[in-house]
């Protein structure tokens, strides 16, 4: 036996995360990852409601009385789901607001894009906003921007949804508020997420 035909046998039956090959195309879990790949690349809107998605189904699900834990337990990497989805959306729209030219594309814009705090990326697509409807009455985006502002003192940079501890050893539960409706939260975020995709497809 040639050596890529033994290496390609031990890979085979290597342990992995991923099972290769078919699988059942009619199981709700099965997915043709293949597409993701193949088919197109996606905008960070689409991947934006893809992770919301996510986090709906978990609201959903408690919501119909399936039991899935006490709903605190899940508060976590369903905000995380959602606080994601507004970063992603934030993003979209600035890079809308970018290719309309309603703001500069510049070093610092580039900055905020690289990193993952919610309210600098809210503050320069708040820009592109307003440059694009300068005489639009401004309430609906500063209702906008308390919610995301909330989300943002929650966790800052995406850390604290997904750690007990930060990086100076603090534990990241101190900055959560003392109870939440997921459901509440799914909607909010819903409707922040409905005002920035507007955004980004009017601005061009």
């Amino acid at each position: 036996m040639d050596k890529k035909k033994l290496n390609k046998q031990r890979s085979a039956q290597r342990p992995t995360v991923f099972r290769a090959g078919s699988f059942d195309p009619g199981s709700p879990t099965w997915c043709a990852t293949h597409i993701l790949r193949d088919e197109f690349v996606p905008r960070d809107g689409q991947l934006a409601d893809e992770f919301f998605r996510a986090g709906d189904a978990v609201v959903r699900h408690l919501r119909c009385g399936e039991s899935l834990g006490h709903a605190e337990y899940l508060f976590r990497p369903v905000a995380f789901l959602f606080r994601h989805a507004i970063e992603l959306a934030l993003k979209q729209t600035i890079d809308a607001a970018c290719r309309a030219e309603h703001i500069e594309r510049n070093e610092n814009v580039e900055e905020v894009l690289g990193a993952h705090s919610l309210h600098p990326l809210w503050e320069v697509a708040r820009r592109g906003i307003i440059a694009r409807w300068p005489d639009e009455d401004p309430r609906e985006p500063n209702a906008v921007g308390a919610l995301i502002q909330d989300l943002h003192g929650v966790d800052k940079t995406g850390q604290n949804l997904r750690y007990v501890r930060d990086t100076s050893q603090q534990r990241t539960a101190q900055r959560f508020p003392d109870s939440v409706d997921l459901e509440h939260l799914r909607d909010r975020v819903k409707a922040v997420l409905d005002f920035l995709g507007g955004c980004a497809v009017s601005a061009r």
